[in-house]
């Protein structure tokens, strides 16, 4: 038996040409293959197969490139159908692996970024008195209460005593005029005593009083600012008391901060607890 493409013959039993390699039970004849060659030659010009024969164009059988290419279409179709993903990795690895690259970049700074998230996340707010959540300085002292719905007092202890405090307490109010009401009343308390004849007994008990209000996180407060002279010679310039008071959800809130010394630290341990004050959900 001879090979169908180079014509060399085979040996018994093989089905390998030694000397084309081709596989002779999956080849497919072209045009040079050693097959068509003798057949173009056993049957000569004057076949019906010729192409100048007249079945040439007849529909029955279709012309001579007609039939040889109808096997390179299927071997096209073959070989296409054989590629799978590795052969479409293979042509187009580098745009694949810059994909990749990418992709692994972007997870890793999302991954990143939601770390950050959660290493700088702040400490949820969590109420102190009610619904009110505020912050003191260490360096004051717990003297009563314990939050809820109730009093707190704070003191800072100093070389003459109790320096300055911080008292919050809260209660239900059904008053419209409930914040007018409570700075009438300290007032009055604060009202130097007199003699008999309607003079002020220590002038250096004299104050001078201003009302106002401010919003802090949110929330507005009315406040009631008490002044004393340092010396019967000085203005009004030391604020030995502020009365502060907030409405929220049919609660007042009413903060008490007083300064016997006007120190330092007294002045800034009540200004760090007033910017603190904010309303909150209560167990949030």
């Amino acid at each position: 038996m001879r090979c169908p493409k180079c014509g060399a013959f085979l040996d018994p039993g093989k089905d390998v040409c030694f000397m084309c390699g081709v596989n002779i039970k999956t080849y497919v004849p072209d045009n040079n293959s050693f097959a068509v060659q003798s057949q173009n030659k056993d049957f000569g010009s004057g076949s019906q197969f010729s192409n100048n024969g007249p079945g040439y164009n007849s529909p029955g059988y279709g012309s001579q490139n007609s039939w040889q290419s109808k096997p390179n279409e299927n071997k096209s179709l073959a070989k296409a159908q054989e590629k799978d993903i590795f052969d479409f990795y293979a042509e187009h690895k580098t745009v694949i692996r810059i994909f990749l690259l990418f992709f692994v970049v972007l997870i890793l700074l999302f991954s990143g970024y939601k770390y950050y998230q959660y290493k700088t996340k702040p400490a949820p707010i969590v109420p102190v008195v009610q619904d009110l959540y505020f912050e003191i300085d260490d360096n004051f002292e717990n003297v009563s209460g314990n939050g809820g719905k109730g009093n707190m007092f704070f003191t800072l202890t100093g070389e003459k005593g109790n320096a300055c405090s911080i008292n919050v307490d809260t209660g239900v109010t059904s008053s419209d005029n409930y914040v007018e009401e409570f700075f009438e009343t300290q007032k009055k308390a604060l009202d130097p005593e007199l003699d008999k004849e309607g003079n002020v007994i220590d002038p250096m008990k004299i104050y001078s009083s201003q009302e106002n209000s401010i919003t802090i996180n949110g929330t507005k407060w009315y406040y009631l600012n008490v002044f004393y002279r340092k010396d019967l010679e000085s203005d009004f310039n030391i604020l030995k008391y502020k009365y502060m008071i907030a409405l929220n959800k049919g609660y007042y809130y009413r903060v008490t901060l007083s300064n016997n010394t006007n120190s330092n630290t007294c002045n800034s341990g009540l200004d760090n607890f007033v910017k603190s004050l904010e309303f909150v959900e209560s167990g949030k």
